[in-house]
This record gives C-alpha cells, structure tokens and sequence, in this order.
C-alpha cells in the first residue's frame, strides 16, 4: 500500500518536500527549507536539524536527518528504525527545493538531472554554492530507475535554472507527476509541451503543479518582462542608448541560470561591448556555453581602470556588495535581472536602491520570471489532463483550487504532515466528487 505525506511547500512558495512510500522504499521529490524567523536568543541545540525544525524551516519528518536524538522535540518516532531506502529526486538547484539536503542522512541516495548534477559541481568548485555534504547521481532525460516496487522518471523542463526537470512517479496502486516549477515563456517552452503530453499517456492520478504566479495579483499590463526573447530586445534598446551616450552597463544576475549569462554575452557582442564578469560566473558560463565564454573578460584591478577609461566598451556583470561601481557617470544604466537581492522583502533591496540614488545611476528591470502565468499553468494542464490536481509552491493554493475547478479540472487540498493511503484516498475524493 502506498502513502503520500505532504511534508511541507503546500501554502508556501517553496520548501516542497513530498514524501511517496511503499513497504519497500521512502521516495521524497524535492528536498528544500522553507525560511522562517529565528531566535538568536535561543542557545545552539546539537542537531542542526532540529534547530531548523523548531524554527520553521524543515518539517518533522522521521528518520531521514542525520545527528543524534533530538533534545527538545518529544518525538519518539525519531528513534524508530527503518531499513528502507531513502530515495530522493530533486526537480532543481534552487534552495527552495534543495536547502534542507544538508541535514539528511548519508544514506539517502539524491538523484537530479545530468544538468542540474553538473551544475551544482560547478557552483561549490567555483564558492559560489556551499557542498551539501552529499554526491548527486546523474540521470538522463526520459530515463526510467525503479527502487523496489516504485518507478521513477524524470523528464527536461524549463525553469530559469539549467536542468529543470518534472517527476513521474509510478507505484503499484497509485500514479504521481510533480511538475517542478516551469513556464512557457523561457528558452525551452517545448520541453514542457513535450512532458505535459507524455503525462497524458501515464494518466496520473494526483498531478502536483506548482503556482508561484497565483499567490499575487496580477495586472497584466504590469508583468513586466515576460520572456527570454522580450529580455533580449530590452537589453539591445538599453546598450544602444548606453552606446549613443558613451556610458557603461551594469548588470546584476545571479550565475545559477547560464543561459541568462550566455543571453548576455551575445547582446553584449553584438553591440560591439565586450562583458566583464567575475572569474567564478565566467568558469559556470564555460562549463555549459565554452564558445560564449571566450568572449568575455575576468574583472581585475587592470580591467576595472580600462573601463573607467572607455566605459563604452564594456558591459559589467557586477555583484552586490562586492564590486566598487563608484566613479562612473550618473544616469549609467543599472540592469537589474533576478540578481541579489531579488526583491523588496529582502532588507538588502533598499540598500541597493539607496545605493543607486546615491550615485545617480538609472535602475533599469532586466528580470524575467521562471513561474508560468496562471494561463500557462491552464495550458498545462490542458495537455496533461490529469485526474486530481494538488496546488502548491503558492501562498494563495485557494485561489489555485477555484482557477482549476473553474476550468473543469478536480482538485485535492492535502492537510500538511498527514500521511494518506493514497488509493482509499483516490477513491474518497472521486466518490465524494460522484455524491455531490
């Protein structure tokens, strides 16, 4: 009999963990914190783990975190001993859904997809990831791994992020996708064409789909930039204005997408500038696009005084707090592009605005979400078809539910740590569904 308990990430943008168990095997798909507020007050326990526990960040969950008995959660299950393997797939490198790999046991084996596993290598080589203390194994595209009585395949999606993948889980009485986070307006829509109609074909019975963009109100004429390409025509429009008034270009990014880097280097070129960017972001830009990152330069003092010189030239891939952008003239363009820090819920945000207006510079929006739009999650789940819908990765998963039932799809709202018989559940929901 197999169970699915919802760990955390159920009205929440991240944090996802899902567990799916058999007798035979504990599956978890995503592994990721959710942040709370913590008491620095509050003297160190022994177990990291439990610290985060007590202050929100990881669910209770038994018998997967490494460290010794828990000193201040009365949880005898804790001490339970479990010989089943602790299988976990991660849809993607972002904390949300990797943060709390730190804290589980050794034992577990974490699998990702090629892309994602060569990413996070890159990212510790290069400090710019700390090592979560455990080896991701390496899986390919549409390749299928079974673990005892349960089948796991993931399939390449898009994300702003390399190697985005959604997870088809196949036990003996019940069938699962969880989506990861996706859009239709990336780099790679087709990915998500091409496994949303497979999920048709393997006929799921809960489909987990993620809604970051329902958990705000939306005024569409305020999105913003809405895709990679509309990205790109911005950029060509900034630097040919930064190139009739002989200025620099700052750009602020973040190095876990290096197809953003790579849409960089190209715009950049073909403006007749050369990008400038930190030894670390150019070594990630290597790993993945090597042609790209031979034409670009490492900032250094020496580089630094050339662009003071000939700030025309160059566009600058900058770090917050950490490279000197000082000295050059006001109303230089100031590209802000999912880079640290990401909004204004970050105290660092209005530091970096201060900053800006201190030195006259011109902020200039450069970001492009990796969450679908609500219609695009509609159009998901259009190909998909999907028996029962699970909303998560939302703060408003209610406003999800009557989105999807308005559009004709069932939907399931799970309580958060409650394990379900996930057949008997099935069946309840659909004979509940019949009654009505």
């Amino acid at each position: 009999m197999t169970t699915i308990t919802f760990w955390a990430g159920l009205n929440t943008i991240g944090g996802n963990i899902v567990e799916i168990a058999t007798e035979q095997v504990r599956l978890f798909t995503d592994f990721g914190t959710t942040m709370g507020v913590k008491d620095h007050t509050l003297r160190p326990l022994n177990n990291a783990y439990e610290e985060q526990i007590l202050h929100h960040a990881l669910p209770p969950i038994p018998g997967v975190f490494k460290g010794s008995k828990p000193e201040v959660i009365a949880l005898e299950r804790f001490e339970q001993k479990d010989d089943r393997p602790i299988i976990v797939f991660i849809s993607h490198l972002h904390l949300d859904h990797v943060g709390a790999l730190p804290f589980i046991t050794p034992e577990a084996q974490i699998y990702a997809l090629e892309e994602t596993v060569d990413l996070y290598n890159t990212l510790v080589k290069e400090g710019l990831e700390v090592s979560y203390g455990a080896s991701f194994i390496p899986v390919q595209s549409g390749e299928t791994k079974q673990f005892g009585d349960l089948k796991v395949t993931m399939h390449v999606s898009d994300h702003d992020t390399i190697g985005a993948g959604a997870i088809f889980v196949e036990a003996p009485d019940v069938r699962v996708i969880h989506s990861g986070d996706l859009r239709l307006t990336g780099h790679h829509p087709e990915r998500v064409a091409e496994w949303a109609k497979k999920a048709r074909e393997f006929e799921p019975d809960f489909f987990l789909i993620e809604g970051t963009m329902y958990s705000f109100d939306l005024d569409p004429t305020r999105v913003g930039i809405k895709t990679e390409e509309e990205l790109r025509e911005v950029m060509r429009k900034e630097l040919a204005e930064a190139n009739d008034k002989h200025q620099m270009m700052f750009i602020n990014t973040y190095p876990r997408n290096p197809e953003r880097l790579k849409l960089f280097q190209e715009v950049t070129s073909e403006q007749g500038r050369t990008l400038v960017l930190p030894a670390s972001y150019r070594n990630v830009l290597k790993a993945f696009f090597p042609l790209s990152a031979e034409k670009t330069v490492v900032t250094s003092e020496e580089q630094i005084q050339l662009m003071h010189q000939e700030p025309e030239k160059y566009t600058w891939l900058v770090r917050f707090q950490t490279d000197d952008i000082a000295g050059f003239e006001p109303g230089t363009p100031y590209v802000h592009s999912n880079g640290e820090p990401l909004g204004a819920y970050d105290p660092r945000y209005q530091v970096l605005v201060d900053e800006l207006e201190s030195k006259q510079y011109r902020w200039v929006s450069g970001g492009v979400s990796g969450h679908g739009l609500p219609e695009e999650l509609l159009q998901v789940l259009e190909w998909a078809q999907p028996k029962m819908v699970i909303p998560w990765h939302s703060f408003r998963p209610e406003v999800m539910q009557a989105s999807f039932e308005q559009a004709g799809y069932r939907v399931a709202r799970p309580v958060a740590q409650m394990p379900y018989h996930a057949k008997a559940w099935l069946d309840y929901l659909e004979s509940d569904r019949t009654r009505g």
